[in-house]
């Protein structure tokens, strides 16, 4: 039996920009507490965590502007989010050596 094929590139690309656009269902999961966050695959993770990294520069490249949307607790929430799963990547990380 063979695996399921991956999407393509420019799929993954395109779910990951569309979830920096609107993280509201990334910091949904993470509101969750642990459980939500021991639940979900390490690939959803690092995707999750890729499209926080987005969603920061996006809220950084605001900020540098001093674009009339930019809202620091927006970027302070991201951050925290991105810090937090990564954490709990690294963290699975240490439990398989």
């Amino acid at each position: 039996m063979s695996s399921p094929k991956p999407p393509p590139y420019s799929e993954t690309l395109r779910c990951r920009f569309r979830l920096a656009r609107s993280p509201l269902d990334i910091l949904i999961a993470m509101e969750t507490g642990e459980r939500g966050l021991r639940s979900a695959t390490s690939e959803q993770l690092r995707e999750w965590s890729s499209s926080l990294t987005l969603a920061v520069r996006r809220e950084r490249a605001k900020a540098s502007m001093r674009h009339w949307s930019y809202d620091l607790n927006r970027h302070i929430v991201l951050k925290r989010a991105g810090d937090r799963l990564r954490d709990e990547l690294a963290r699975r990380k240490g439990e398989r050596i």
